[in-house]
């Protein structure tokens, strides 16, 4: 499937239940990127988007795109390393070929091992204080939600965010989080409460954000390109259940997550056939890139769909 995770913008996410109404984002899923194109465009409400990526011209010499070597080869440092399993180090291979047979300009560079080492540093100083940032912060932004006049009036089921936390529609593993996060669960309901623990939750997380964002801006990407070509993932995929042992990781989509940039998942062929997985498993490459670079990727994506479609049913299907 192609999967959009837009740019930043609270106005896409209003009516939806947040789970960061700071950083959360919504997007379409679909088998072919059109239907992609054309649901955001209705999404974000721009009209044009559609009739831009698929009525109008393409040239692929006036894009381009970065590969950062690291990113495709793996790479593994004394504090952390980005695990590639082979079979998957294959279908990025052939990716890499097809994004160059597509004819944008492509620009390869391999960050070195002091990048790496800031790089990996500052994205592991993110993840582990986004956490507590999002569970403190729940609070804050579902009682913003609950309290929207626009949508709630006084027959709301739930008013805020102690009821909703009170109530069997909150799973247990956000219960468990809010409560050993050492919330007062007397308070979750107080605006003022709920905000100062947002702020004092987040503080690690505000202090290290922005010299993880300007670093990504200045070495990963930057406005003299129209967006990165990374992988998804970089191992088979797994139950959510399993994770690699630190310092081992195998995904880089959270850059999108910690800078607000759009991420295009595009599907870029399958794994080797099992006993389990008889197809394979899908595998993705994306295009992370900015806000204002939003048009170029879709006509990139466009591109790459183009030279190869992995559209197919499951050998189950009659």
């Amino acid at each position: 499937l192609f999967g959009l995770r837009p740019p930043y913008n609270d106005q896409l996410i209003r009516g939806v239940l947040p789970l960061d109404e700071s950083r959360d984002t919504v997007g379409p899923l679909s088998k072919y990127l059109e239907d992609v194109v054309l649901s955001y465009s209705v999404l974000s409400n721009q009209p044009v988007l559609y009739s831009n990526v698929y009525k109008s011209t393409i040239t692929p010499s006036n894009f381009k795109i970065r590969i950062i070597m690291n990113f495709i080869n793996g790479f593994k440092l004394s504090q952390s390393e980005l695990f590639i399993e082979q079979s998957v180090k294959n279908l990025m291979s052939d990716a890499v070929a097809r994004i160059k047979q597509t004819g944008v300009q492509v620009e390869e560079i391999t960050l070195n091992e002091s990048d790496l080492l800031t790089f990996t540093t500052l994205l592991n100083q993110v993840q582990v204080s986004y956490s507590p940032c999002v569970t403190t912060c729940l609070a804050k932004s579902m009682n913003n939600y609950f309290n929207d006049t626009n949508r709630y009036q006084s027959d709301a089921p739930i008013k805020n965010f102690k009821q909703f936390y009170e109530s069997p529609l909150l799973n247990n593993f956000w219960k468990t989080s809010i409560s050993s996060s050492g919330a007062d669960l007397n308070l979750l309901d107080d605006n003022s409460y709920a905000n100062a623990a947002c702020d004092l939750g987040c503080q690690n997380y505000q202090n290290i954000l922005p010299q993880f964002r300007t670093f990504v801006n200045t070495k990963i990407i930057d406005d003299t390109i129209d967006g990165v070509f990374l992988p998804a993932m970089t191992t088979v995929p797994g139950f959510h259940s399993v994770f690699l042992p630190q310092p081992q990781f195998d995904t880089l989509n959270s850059l999108s997550t910690y800078t607000g940039h759009g991420l295009l998942a595009m599907p870029s062929g399958y794994t080797t056939a099992t006993n389990s997985d008889p197809d394979g498993l899908p595998f993705s490459m994306a295009l992370l890139y900015k806000s204002n670079k939003e048009e170029n990727a879709f006509k990139i994506a466009k591109l790459y769909e183009d030279k190869q479609s992995f559209v197919k049913l499951p050998s189950s299907v009659p």
